[in-house]
């Protein structure tokens, strides 16, 4: 909901004034713009250092107080312990300084402590309600944070407080805002919530529907005998267990040349591994295109069109797999191409690789990397061809649909909070009347 909607909404204030602050705009007459040093100490945390995860899981030191750092689950909670470092009876703000959850702001009161990279923002008087400017913070700390370039590392530093400006209204409007954004995203907040877990359970949803496809086909009446595998136990009849090695080809890439790093000379792709990071989708586009009749290249293998890629060495290693759109493309010696032998139907190869954790495969080294040997001799079960080409229609109708409505549910997630956002922006600086 953009502002226009949000003022048919409300009604706006009686009167406005220009604050020449092009975030701000006009506010009302009555309300002023203020350096928001006027009405908060700034204080990094005390003792912050010795809060290590060592100290905290420590048994001596457990306890019941808070120590709050800049993680992002538990509501920032690092965990429990016996002693505290400060006690305020009524709210203050918090925030972390650096990190994933730099600028967030959160409300703290009661004893607790802080971890390093945390600061607090403590009002002077009692003219200052921190309920309130922890809402206009997280409007002017979203703009702030948008407008970092993403090669930088966000981070706040008590100098750049010193600077920023927040819109000041009198004292018992401070208090009526405060308590209305209260209410209003309370509700929104709780909203998102559910949807969120209905995402969740669709995620489920999507993983056992391919599991009992693959694993038990759609005859839900079929005959079930032992597959002779006891990870695997009952199969139907018409079914085999077989080694990976048996039912997929795997093939291995070679490096770029670095002579050729950043030149495209051809109309072949080749993928590396950051071509296949990020969220789930079919390959599409590579790093560069090269010749096939280029000496340097002639001795690399292409892989073939529906094969799937995966990294098999460094951080990526359990990353999602993709599949390649393109009948020709190479790939490089950090990553693993695998198909279907001529008794696979290669989009049912593709769902059944869905159920295979490579992280399982994986070699106890400082680098992770998969274990081939361990791979190929993988057990799996092998339906009829006939019975693939049922099971890959089944799912691709079927978990299209799901992620269809995943797709949906998550847009009305996105919408909510850009109507949070609004509503806030448009409340704290006075756009609307509450």
């Amino acid at each position: 909901m953009n502002n226009i909607e949000l003022k048919k909404l409300f009604k706006p204030y009686a009167e406005y004034k220009n604050t020449n602050i092009d975030w701000v705009g006009n506010i009302p007459t009555a309300w002023s713009v203020k350096k928001i040093k006027e009405h908060f100490y700034f204080e990094k945390g005390k003792h912050s250092a010795i809060f290590t995860q060592e100290y905290i899981n420590s048994p001596e030191n457990i306890g019941d107080y808070p120590v709050y750092s800049g993680q992002t689950g538990d509501q920032g909670v690092m965990g429990m312990i016996k002693s505290f470092v400060y006690n305020f009876s009524t709210p203050v703000v918090f925030t972390t300084t650096v990190g994933a959850k730099v600028m967030t702001p959160m409300l703290l009161k009661d004893k607790f402590s802080l971890s390093q990279n945390c600061l607090l923002m403590v009002p002077k008087d009692k003219s200052v309600d921190a309920n309130y400017y922890y809402y206009q913070l997280f409007s002017l700390f979203k703009r702030v944070r948008d407008d970092i370039p993403d090669h930088m590392q966000p981070s706040l530093r008590i100098s750049d407080l010193n600077k920023f400006v927040v819109v000041t209204p009198p004292y018992e409007s401070q208090q009526k805002i405060a308590g209305y954004l209260d209410t209003k995203t309370a509700i929104i907040d709780k909203i998102i919530e559910q949807k969120q877990k209905l995402i969740e359970l669709l995620k489920e949803k999507r993983t056992a529907v391919i599991n009992k496809a693959v694993t038990r086909g759609l005859d839900v009446n079929v005959e079930l005998v032992d597959s002779g595998v006891e990870w695997i136990g009952k199969i139907p009849r018409e079914w085999s267990a077989l080694r990976l090695k048996f039912i997929c080809n795997f093939q291995s890439g070679d490096g770029f040349p670095d002579n050729l790093q950043g030149n495209d000379f051809g109309d072949i792709p080749f993928l590396k591994v950051s071509d296949i990071n990020g969220e789930e989708k079919n390959v599409d586009s590579a790093s560069n295109y090269v010749s096939q009749t280029t000496g340097q290249t002639m001795h690399w293998h292409l892989v073939k069109q529906n094969s799937i890629l995966m990294a098999k060495i460094g951080a990526a290693l359990a990353k999602n797999h993709r599949k390649v759109n393109q009948v020709d493309v190479y790939i490089d010696n950090n990553m693993l191409a695998v198909s279907g032998k001529p008794n696979m139907n290669d989009e049912y190869l593709y769902w059944l690789w869905k159920l295979i954790d490579v992280a399982d495969f994986q070699n106890i080294s400082s680098v992770p990397s998969v274990n081939m040997g361990w791979l190929k001799n993988y057990f799996y079960v092998v339906p009829s061809y006939s019975d693939q080409q049922k099971i890959a229609d089944y799912l691709d109708k079927e978990i299209n649909r799901i992620d269809h409505l995943t797709k949906k549910i998550q847009k009305s997630v996105e919408l909510l909070q850009e109507f949070k956002s609004s509503l806030i922006y448009n409340v704290v600086t006075g756009k609307v009347k509450v």
